[in-house]
C-alpha cells in the first residue's frame, strides 16, 4: 500500500509542476501525503489546491480536518465555514463544524448549522436531529448554571 502511495505522490508532484492551473492535483496529492502520514505537506498541497480555486470547497473541508486533528480548532472551524459558505448543503463540513462548536460550549451557533443541516441534507437526520436536541437541551440549562 505504502510503496503504491509514494508512487502516486511522485506522479502528483511532477503533474502539478506541469499543470499548474488545476486545483484537482494539488488536492488529490495532499489526500495521498495525508495517507502517508505527511500532515504538513497534505496541508501545504491542500493550500495550493486554495490558491488556485479559492472555492474548492473539498479542499477548504480537507484543510479544516487538517487543523482540528492537529488541535488548530479556530482554523479548523473557519476553513468548514468556508467550504459550507462555498457549498451550502456541504453536509460534512457543516456536522464537523456543529461538533466543534458544541466541544466549544457554543450550543446556540451548533443549533443554527444542525437546523442548517437538516434542511439541507438527508443523510444521517436522525444523528443530526439527536444533536440538535442536546443542544437545546444544554441552551435551557445555561441560565441555571450561572
Amino acid at each position: 500500500m505504502s510503496r503504491s502511495l509514494e508512487l502516486a505522490e511522485r506522479l502528483y508532484d511532477l503533474v502539478a509542476r506541469l499543470d499548474r492551473d488545476d486545483p484537482v492535483i494539488p488536492f488529490n496529492l495532499g489526500n495521498v501525503l495525508d495517507e502517508l502520514g505527511r500532515e504538513r505537506d497534505a496541508e501545504i498541497a491542500y493550500r495550493q489546491a486554495l490558491a488556485r480555486d479559492p472555492n474548492f470547497s473539498d479542499a477548504w473541508f480537507n484543510l479544516g480536518v487538517f487543523q482540528e486533528k492537529v488541535g488548530r480548532e479556530d482554523e479548523a472551524l473557519s476553513s468548514y465555514e468556508k467550504a459550507f459558505a462555498v457549498e451550502p448543503s456541504y453536509a460534512d463540513a457543516l456536522h464537523n463544524a456543529a461538533l466543534l462548536l458544541m466541544r466549544k460550549r457554543l450550543f446556540s451557533a451548533a443549533l443554527k448549522l444542525l437546523d442548517q443541516l437538516v434542511k439541507t441534507s438527508q443523510s444521517d437526520a436522525g444523528e443530526t436531529k439527536r444533536l440538535a436536541h442536546f443542544c437545546r437541551l444544554e441552551l435551557k440549562q445555561e441560565p441555571a448554571r450561572r
